[in-house]
């Protein structure tokens, strides 16, 4: 893996070794790396990211030319690289949420990484492709295998969306403005312990702003604002 330039999204700027049974396979010995090296001629550059244990970015000669549209490519992309990101399902669990066509350059796939039918807080890839069909570039956060990490089992919600919805408000309440309308999504949060179940309330407030609150699905509790 010599020809493989690999920066670590680390202040230590070292590759850690297989530690637990949720860690990625290491970087330097990596089947899925060294197939996409040799592909790409020897030029691939990978930013691996050691909190998911999945790159963060894959830049390059990613894969042969092709005449099929950007999302047959970029799919085609995920399935055959489904071991380096963790992913067992991957056409289940990388769902396309956007397209985005520029003529003369670049073709972005994005997807949304789901677990269980729930999509994960921040989790995702964008797959480009240039006009030959070529996979250039992958980049996103993708955390790996979390179907190991919660035990293949998916999780249930203690918590409506309605008393959800009203404790985002409440956490609003001492600043005096006013919601105007609330809309909720449930997620999995991927970078907490145990990879907890949660609701993101968007509040729209009378000022034309928007508040994101966090909260836990399974004790009502807030997690975070934004």
């Amino acid at each position: 893996m010599k020809l493989i330039a690999v920066i670590l999204l680390s202040a230590a700027l070292q590759l850690t070794p297989l530690q637990s049974a949720l860690a990625g396979p290491p970087a330097t010995s990596n089947p899925g790396l060294d197939r996409l090296n040799r592909i790409s001629g020897g030029s691939l550059e990978v930013v691996w990211n050691e909190a998911a244990r999945t790159p963060a970015v894959l830049a390059g000669m990613l894969s042969a030319p092709s005449n099929h549209s950007p999302e047959w490519i970029a799919g085609t992309f995920v399935q055959r690289n489904k071991k380096l990101y963790g992913l067992r399902y991957p056409d289940r669990d990388m769902r396309i949420v956007d397209v985005v066509r520029h003529p003369g350059s670049l073709t972005a796939v994005r997807f949304q990484l789901y677990l269980y039918d729930t999509p994960v807080w921040g989790d995702g890839l964008v797959v480009q492709i240039d006009e030959r069909g070529v996979v250039r570039r992958a980049e996103g956060c993708v955390h790996y295998d979390l179907r190991k990490a919660t035990f293949h089992r998916p999780k249930q919600a203690a918590v409506s969306e309605q008393r959800a919805a009203a404790t985002a408000i409440a956490s609003l309440r001492s600043s005096g403005v006013q919601v105007k309308t609330t809309s909720v999504q449930r997620y999995y949060l991927p970078n907490r312990p145990g990879i907890p179940l949660i609701y993101v309330v968007t509040l729209r407030l009378d000022d034309q702003g928007e508040h994101e609150v966090m909260i836990h699905a399974l004790n009502n509790r807030v997690i975070a604002e934004s």
